[in-house]
């Protein structure tokens, strides 16, 4: 019962505990209270905090993964993405007199809560953690590239249109910039596994 009721102040105190509770509830509220703080820490552990990190994706790049998180900037992490996992792993408090460096061209993304780190203090993505979430992004980004567009390489209309449709499925912004390095992505992977295609234009 003791446990009980210090689960309950300590739910007072981070305004879990449900409206009207008091630590001195019977044995049967107090377990379900405890059930409740379980539910409420799951959910906690992927709850958007109000601060933002940011990094530099190249323009195709921005657009596929604001697209794949659902869209809209800051970007909101799904829970459970590798993303999120690895910023988990590399936040801290700011360094004494460091900044975080932006650029105006930067994705801006919230950063996560995690459950043993106070998200009002651990606001910090160093540049080592930033490019590990890029590489991540990229990696994705090449796996979903190839998985779709190999399989519809022999297919009707030209590569060219191809691109452009995948582009247009996925919110990449329909440039001839962005055209040409999301095809040379494609064009070298394609070259790896299908070396009878090397006279393929190498952009």
């Amino acid at each position: 019962m003791l446990q009980c009721c210090n689960v309950a102040l300590f739910l007072s105190e981070i305004r879990l505990a449900p409206r009207g509770f008091s630590a001195s509830g019977s044995f049967g509220g107090c377990v379900g209270l405890y059930f409740a703080f379980l539910r409420e820490m799951r959910t906690f552990a992927f709850r958007m905090s109000k601060f933002t990190t940011s990094i530099y994706l190249e323009p195709y790049l921005r657009d596929w993964f604001i697209h794949d998180m659902g869209g809209g900037e800051p970007v909101k992490l799904r829970r459970g993405c590798i993303e999120s996992e690895l910023i988990g792993l590399s936040i801290s408090p700011p360094p004494c007199h460091v900044l975080e460096q932006s650029h105006p061209d930067d994705t801006l993304i919230y950063i996560p809560t995690y459950r043993y780190k106070r998200s009002d203090v651990y606001t910090y993505l160093p540049p080592r953690g930033k490019e590990n979430v890029k590489r991540v992004i990229r990696q994705r980004f090449v796996v979903e590239l190839w998985q779709d567009l190999h399989k519809v390489d022999t297919g009707a209309g030209t590569l060219q249109d191809r691109i452009y449709d995948w582009m247009r499925a996925h919110g990449i912004a329909m440039t001839e910039t962005n055209w040409f390095a999301v095809s040379k992505i494609y064009y070298r992977k394609r070259k790896l596994y299908a070396p009878a295609h090397s006279d393929i234009l190498d952009v």
